[in-house]
């Protein structure tokens, strides 16, 4: 019985300082890049991953690691295309892409929320992120990104904490083909029938969503 509880314990604190080792090997590649010439992720995501709003950047603090793996791999392979991401991730190893990722989900959530402008399309957006648009087969926000938007699983990421600028940019990429990583091309058939309208009042909504309290036009 002992045997077997100092196995226990070896194997514990073997899996606890593999896992902190792949934190800091993340961490020292957010801060400073990589050997084969991957600039620093804290350039744009910035020092503790909160992102930069007014630029698009995403907030990455918290994510789920399997969720951040993915996209980066789907950036090497193009299944997801932006200006920026599609070039820097080439010179990322899997072993890179596992210890920025985990990196990352270590990190503590920030909340961000943005200011809602426009008391009508904040009430449109709410209904669409609440209810969907029946009429149109487009299913509520909610529904799979769960309530208030804080992410369901490894295949719907939180929603919330991220700017208007980022979600505008990620509904218009669903829309043109230049991201299609989604399941079963999900997002694709949701965002297509979207009109601009309905996406500007969506994401309204949802970037001013809080992690902290109940969201509202501020």
């Amino acid at each position: 019985m002992h045997k077997q509880l100092l196995i226990f314990s070896l194997l514990v604190c073997s899996n606890l300082f593999a896992d902190t080792a792949q934190i800091e090997a993340g961490r020292k590649i957010a801060a400073d890049g990589n050997e084969q010439g991957a600039p620093a992720c804290m350039t744009c995501h910035m020092q503790n991953g909160e992102g930069m709003q007014e630029e698009g950047f995403p907030h990455l603090a918290g994510m789920s690691e399997s969720y951040i793996v993915k996209q980066l791999k789907d950036f090497q392979g193009k299944n997801r295309v932006t200006d920026v991401m599609t070039s820097l991730v080439q010179e990322l190893k899997d072993e890179d892409m596992k210890s920025v990722a985990a990196y990352y989900a270590s990190l503590p959530v920030i909340s961000k929320p943005e200011k809602s402008t426009s008391q009508v399309k904040f009430e449109q957006g709410r209904l669409i992120a609440e209810r969907g648009l029946w009429n149109k087969n487009v299913p509520a926000c909610f529904s799979c990104h769960g309530p208030n938007a804080v992410g369901v699983g490894e295949s719907f990421p939180p929603l919330i904490n991220q700017g208007k600028i980022y979600l505008t940019k990620e509904l218009q990429a669903w829309k043109t083909g230049t991201r299609k990583n989604d399941p079963g091309m999900l997002m694709k058939t949701i965002a297509l029938k979207l009109t601009p309208k309905e996406i500007e009042a969506v994401v309204e909504y949802i970037s001013s969503l809080s992690s902290t309290q109940t969201a509202g036009v501020k």
